[in-house]
């Protein structure tokens, strides 16, 4: 499961936040992303991370040969994969580093199949009695992506 927290809601949005979740729920990556343009208030407000707490972090350049090497070949699972995955092209592209090599499943898609609608994350714990998460941050909500696809394949978590 992979999450991201970003500058914003465009397509060319960039990452302030990465988290890996691999499948048996363990935590593979939880960093913050130094990016190169302005967070906009809106993802601030939702996130809460803001510039000063991102000053020390990695760009994320530094970060991508150990994202690439882990996930490289594999499912990337994350809840609105069209909007994580478009996040990381338009960051690779701009960086002139290649795209991650990876399928990507939604978890948003499977859930709506698989109870019928669509739900946002959030609302989909509350229904499955998943813990909610304070507020938007990265690695909390891969676990909760993680949880949910537990408890569709019918595993109790």
């Amino acid at each position: 499961m992979l999450d991201l927290e970003t500058t914003g809601l465009a397509p060319d949005a960039e990452p302030v936040e990465v988290a890996v979740v691999g499948p048996c729920g363990d935590r593979l990556v939880d960093t913050l992303v130094r990016p190169r343009c302005k967070i906009e208030a809106g993802a601030a407000r939702v996130h809460g991370i803001d510039e000063d707490a991102l000053a020390a972090a990695p760009a994320f350049a530094e970060l991508y040969p150990d994202l690439q090497e882990m996930l490289r070949g594999r499912l990337v699972v994350a809840y609105l994969a069209a909007f994580d995955r478009a996040i990381l092209d338009h960051i690779c592209r701009s960086l002139g580093l290649p795209p991650f090599a990876v399928q990507w499943d939604c978890a948003h898609a499977r859930y709506a199949a698989w109870r019928g609608f669509p739900a946002s994350l959030s609302t989909a714990c509350e229904i499955e009695g998943l813990a909610p998460a304070a507020r938007h941050r990265a690695a909390p909500d891969a676990r909760r992506v993680w949880e949910l696809i537990m408890r569709m394949a019918g595993h109790a978590h």
